[in-house]
């Protein structure tokens, strides 16, 4: 998924993704940016077309990603992503 890919990326990690809305790369690259900075990835019907995903790695005890938990809603389900992406970070 692209919030997977995304947060996998802001950790400095990438892998190959296929997605249904691609972004440009600058806008792949701000969303990367952007990941990093809140710890938590959002995908608004990118990688899915009507899939919104909020997407939060999971750090193991030396500070590196061991897994990634996503929350995944049909797109316009709900409207406040910050929120789910700040209660899955904590």
């Amino acid at each position: 998924m692209l919030v997977r890919g995304q947060a996998i990326r802001a950790l400095g990690n990438f892998a190959p993704l296929r997605w249904d809305n691609p972004p440009s790369l600058k806008t792949y690259l701000r969303q990367v940016k952007e990941a990093r900075e809140r710890g938590w990835a959002l995908d608004d019907g990118a990688f899915i077309a009507g899939v919104t995903s909020v997407s939060v790695p999971i750090m193991d005890r030396h500070a590196h990603p061991a897994f990634i938990i996503t929350a995944s809603l049909f797109r316009g389900q709900r409207r406040d992503s910050d929120t789910i992406g700040a209660e899955l970070k904590t």
